[in-house]
């Protein structure tokens, strides 16, 4: 048994470690990718590495791939991503979304979170079912940010905030906490954020979702409520058959 001072700073050893492999290999495919979710939120706050959530699992490394990959070279690159973190102990659970191209399938009736689309001209679109709502480019302006010393392309915190309202069109039990928080940081710290008027697309797309597809809002967020009473469980299921249908739809 290691006594708590040296398990902790091992898991922290691993834990960044993992990150810095992770975030070496995403570099080295030269795809354009976004940090998001909860290590950006914590490295925007400058607060401290977190290895372990309240609930004792170990957070995810969420990541948006902007660079169109077709869906072989998709399932290969988050393959590799999931087979290095497996092996390494305490790692974050790298996490993709891909963004999609003009003509490429949506899967309507199944989608139970939004994705992105860009369109013949480099516009991006917010996509869920039929609802489509173009953003400015703006608000994916790159970011830097830094995380316990691992340097990572993320978005503007704004940005990184209504990523939270428009993935579900509703915000989950868990996020409540750390997203008010997020907030007030946001408040007191205005300088070099896009302007406010950026984000409307944003608000009116979570709104239409919600018009068009309450019965799917309200299926997720009764996923959402058991996942939390779960403390995660199921959101963690990666290699089981939530996770592979989440994955596949995701692209």
């Amino acid at each position: 048994m290691y006594p708590e001072s040296e398990r902790s700073l091992r898991e922290e050893n691993e834990f960044l470690f993992g990150l810095s492999k992770i975030i070496g290999r995403l570099e080295e495919t030269g795809l354009d990718y976004r940090v998001v979710g909860g290590v950006a939120l914590r490295a925007t706050l400058g607060e401290p590495l977190q290895t372990r959530r309240e609930n004792g699992s170990i957070p995810d490394l969420d990541v948006l791939v902007l660079s169109p990959v077709d869906r072989i070279k998709r399932e290969k690159i988050r393959d590799d991503l999931l087979t290095m973190a497996r092996g390494i102990g305490v790692c974050p659970r790298p996490n993709l979304e891909f963004a999609r191209s003009v003509g490429e399938e949506f899967y309507p009736f199944l989608e139970i979170v939004s994705g992105l689309k860009f369109g013949k001209e480099g516009e991006i679109y917010l996509v869920y079912g039929s609802v489509e709502e173009e953003i400015p480019s703006e608000t994916f302006a790159p970011v830097f940010l830094s995380y316990g010393g691992i340097s990572f392309l993320s978005l503007p915190a704004k940005t990184l905030f209504y990523r939270y309202l428009v993935r579900a069109c509703l915000l989950k039990p868990k996020d409540f906490a750390k997203l008010n928080r997020f907030m007030d940081w946001i408040r007191k710290n205005p300088e070099g954020q896009p302007a406010d008027y950026l984000y409307k697309p944003y608000i009116s797309f979570a709104v239409r979702v919600n018009q068009k597809y309450p019965g799917r809002v309200r299926l997720f967020s009764f996923y959402a409520t058991v996942d939390n009473y779960l403390q995660g469980k199921l959101s963690s299921d990666e290699r089981g058959v939530f996770g592979r249908v989440k994955n596949y739809l995701r692209g």
